[in-house]
């Protein structure tokens, strides 16, 4: 946190500087401008960021099989119920297959 306020800090002088400049309606404001925009930028460029240990995590391993252990978690959980196919009732395009699993 500290070490964001340290970059904050001048960040807000320069916003100040800015705006009184602005406010002046001064030539020198202008003719300074670039300089200004110049130390702007140059506070503001990202810099790379540290790398914590253990914050990655293995996409593989999590993601990977997701399909499969999810597929693997629902076999416990669905129960098979074979198909009963009404004669009188069912159009007469439809079959029953002889292991009844399927039309």
């Amino acid at each position: 946190m500290k070490i964001i306020q340290d970059q904050i800090s001048p960040l807000t002088k320069s916003i100040t500087t800015l705006e009184q400049g602005l406010k002046k309606q001064d030539l020198r404001f202008l003719k300074s401008y670039k300089s200004i925009q110049m130390r702007a930028q140059l506070q503001c460029t990202p810099q790379d960021p540290k790398i914590l240990s253990g914050v990655l995590i293995d996409v593989a391993k999590h993601l990977g099989n997701l399909k499969f252990r999810l597929w693997k978690k629902m076999l416990v959980i669905v129960n098979h119920t074979p198909v009963i196919l009404e004669p009188n009732t069912s159009p007469s395009f439809l079959t029953l297959s002889d292991d009844l699993n399927s039309v």
